[in-house]
């Protein structure tokens, strides 16, 4: 049986930063792991995703509805809470062509991507009323200026 209590955590760290796993991914957006925080509407914000950064990976703000909805976490609140390292911003596409100016917001804060999520509904073309709608996201990665 293993026993926690005798186990020798003082090289963890280090072994940990040997550990760490290098891909385009983590190359394109300077993290050190490849873990993403997807962009959660009411659910990722920016203590999160900050706190996503600090540990090595890219965590994406959830812009979501865009402010749609009505009791949505307020972005500008959510985009000043990341205030250092690589982060992203995440909108469900419909809901972005009903406020654009969250794109605007959003993007003064010069996240290092944008993720779209686009969806669609169409009846005629599902086999059953249960059946999912179609779906797919993108990311694009933003320059910044210098």
């Amino acid at each position: 049986m293993y026993d926690d209590h005798k186990h020798d955590h003082r090289n963890e760290s280090a072994s940990s930063e040997s550990m760490m796993i290098s891909t385009r991914f983590t190359e394109r957006f300077g993290i050190k792991h490849p873990i993403i925080c997807a962009p959660m509407a009411f659910v990722t914000g920016g203590a999160l995703v900050a706190a996503v950064y600090r540990a090595g990976g890219l965590g994406i703000v959830g812009g979501g509805y865009a402010g749609t909805l009505g009791g949505e976490p307020d972005l500008e609140t959510e985009l000043s809470q990341v205030n250092a390292g690589k982060f992203g911003v995440g909108f469900i596409t419909w809901a972005l062509a009903r406020a654009p100016e969250m794109q605007t917001k959003a993007l003064r804060h010069s996240p290092s991507c944008v993720f779209l999520s686009l969806a669609t509904l169409v009846r005629s073309q599902q086999k059953s009323a249960t059946q999912a709608p179609r779906s797919s996201a993108w990311c694009s990665s933003c320059r910044r200026s210098t």
